[in-house]
């Protein structure tokens, strides 16, 4: 089912260019071999539990989480790099208190 999504996302949304022999293969070919073996070759598609396909999710699943969490790290990072920069830019810039003698 992934390589079927990856498959219309690439030619569709994405305006896939299949001029290359890679991209033919990789997005169009691969998927639909797959799915024909599936379909017509496979020999043990009875002995598929209805919970199997819940498993097949879960390592695209958990690498989505990670990059969710990367991705919000690295925001805060550089949120916290900006605060940073304008304290420092702040202290730069405060008026100086006359000195006295």
């Amino acid at each position: 089912m992934l390589l079927l999504l990856v498959s219309v996302t690439f030619l569709t949304l994405m305006g896939g260019d299949l001029s290359g022999t890679w991209s033919l293969f990789e997005h169009p070919l691969t998927p639909l071999v797959v799915l024909v073996d599936w379909i017509a070759v496979g020999r043990n598609q009875a002995a598929v539990a209805w919970w199997h396909p819940i498993t097949w999710v879960g390592p695209p699943l958990a690498y989505l989480v990670y990059l969710l969490a990367a991705v919000l790290f690295a925001e805060y990072l550089l949120y916290g790099c900006a605060e940073v920069k304008s304290l420092v830019a702040a202290g730069a810039t405060a008026p100086q208190p006359p000195v006295r003698y």
